[in-house]
């Protein structure tokens, strides 16, 4: 799911303008986000964007 993210973000040339995701609390968002993280990451060589893959908060409705 990250690699069709990722791409899509590439087609549209957007990868180096990522600075938020929102997602539901899916189980499976966090291998989303960490796969994408390090994948944009080592591609970009960015420590702006993202700190850690862990900053994406999950949606929580109430």
């Amino acid at each position: 799911m990250a690699e069709i993210l990722q791409t899509i973000l590439e087609e549209l040339n957007i990868e180096h303008k990522v600075f938020t995701i929102i997602a539901d609390n899916a189980a499976n968002n966090e291998t989303l986000m960490s796969e994408l993280y390090y994948n944009l990451k080592e591609k970009l060589d960015t420590k702006e964007k993202f700190q850690d893959f862990k900053d994406w908060i999950a949606i929580c409705a109430v």
